[in-house]
């Protein structure tokens, strides 16, 4: 089952490897970053960047937005700036921490319901 703990604790280890690609990528040039690598997402940096994207989506799925892609596209080019970048991330962990530190067993217990990108049915 999962426990108020468990999902603080997702959430720090989610900070920490987000640290340590952060660092690893730090060692890498612009050019470096934005290569094609054939990765599913073409890039390191846009590999990052859908990681960004996917925890947003999250937020608003925990806060109660069963259809955020409406207003959070994808957008694997953006940020393009990797100080940017690494100032979203920051932010975004920030943002998961707060959600984490509010959660209560109450919360744990319900259901998340979202409807995937372009779908129809609703997934519980």
């Amino acid at each position: 089952m999962i426990t108020v703990d468990y999902c603080r604790l997702m959430v720090r280890y989610n900070k920490w490897q987000n640290t340590s690609l952060m660092a690893a990528a730090d060692t890498l040039t612009d050019r470096q970053r934005w290569e094609n690598r054939g990765l599913f997402f073409g890039s390191i940096a846009a590999t990052l960047n859908h990681l960004l994207w996917d925890d947003a989506l999250w937020l608003e799925r925990f806060a109660g937005n069963e259809r955020p892609e409406d207003h959070l596209p994808v957008a694997l080019d953006s940020p393009s700036d990797w100080n940017t970048f690494k100032e979203m991330r920051k932010d975004r962990d920030d943002a998961l921490a707060a959600w984490a530190s509010e959660l209560t067993a109450a919360e744990v217990e319900g259901d998340v319901a979202w409807y995937p990108a372009g779908g129809t049915h609703r997934i519980e």
